[in-house]
């Protein structure tokens, strides 16, 4: 009974992750690290469990597996919802400087940050132009010119720290508190826009502004996607 019980389980997790898909591989968020954890939990106890129906636990594992579809549909809608389940990026070295505040919204201490930044390969934080903390738990890192990896220092060229881009269209959406923080306003950039051959900002699935004042779209594909070759 425990074997055929575990075979149905086992199937119910296939079907499961064909419908949620394979985000939490990829792009892993807590919600997402808890969900999973969550539904493995599940499916363990009522293998293991003859006492409990079977029927309950696949009634648990599929509420578990829609409203993992529903939250993920919400995020994909708003972007209130987006930050408000995944969280926010916090800058934690900002131009060289370690931005105290943001370290304790992230939830961590020096040491934290210091171990994230050898793990990269940075033992200086004095080599670090911006560090990101991002959703997934992840450090990013934007070194000085001459901490690249590139052999700037070595062939004794002259680099100029790179600038930091702000994203101010995501999902067509204009995000106005990036475009305040790069001194820009909605006229400018809906004027961008018609510059770069774009009518509205629904049409941009992202759009970068560089300290600079350059702007990058990037417009939504709405052709049929192909079949990728990496099957």
């Amino acid at each position: 009974m425990i074997v055929v019980r575990s075979l149905i389980m086992v199937g119910f997790m296939i079907l499961i992750t064909k419908i949620v898909g394979s985000k939490q591989i990829s792009q892993l968020t807590f919600y997402d690290y808890v969900s999973g954890i969550t539904i493995g939990s599940i499916a363990g106890a009522i293998a293991i469990d003859e006492t409990m129906p079977i029927e309950y636990g696949l009634i648990a594992l599929a509420v578990f597996a829609l409203c993992d579809l529903l939250i993920s549909f919400l995020t994909e809608r708003s972007m209130f919802m987006r930050r408000f389940i995944t969280g926010q990026a916090h800058m934690l070295i900002e131009e060289g400087v370690i931005m105290y505040k943001n370290l304790k919204r992230a939830r961590l201490n020096v040491n934290d940050l210091l171990r994230e930044l050898r793990n990269q390969g940075y033992f200086s934080v004095s080599d670090i132009q911006y560090a990101v903390f991002e959703t997934n738990g992840k450090l990013s890192i934007m070194p000085k010119a001459y901490a690249k990896t590139v052999t700037v220092a070595d062939l004794k060229l002259t680099a100029e720290n790179s600038s930091l881009e702000s994203y101010v269209i995501i999902d067509g959406k204009i995000l106005k508190g990036n475009l305040d923080a790069m001194n820009k306003d909605e006229a400018w950039l809906k004027e961008q826009l018609k510059t770069q051959g774009y009518e509205e900002a629904k049409d941009i699935i992202l759009g970068t502004l560089t300290e600079d004042g350059e702007l990058s779209l990037f417009a939504k594909n709405y052709q049929k996607d192909k079949r990728t070759l990496l099957q």
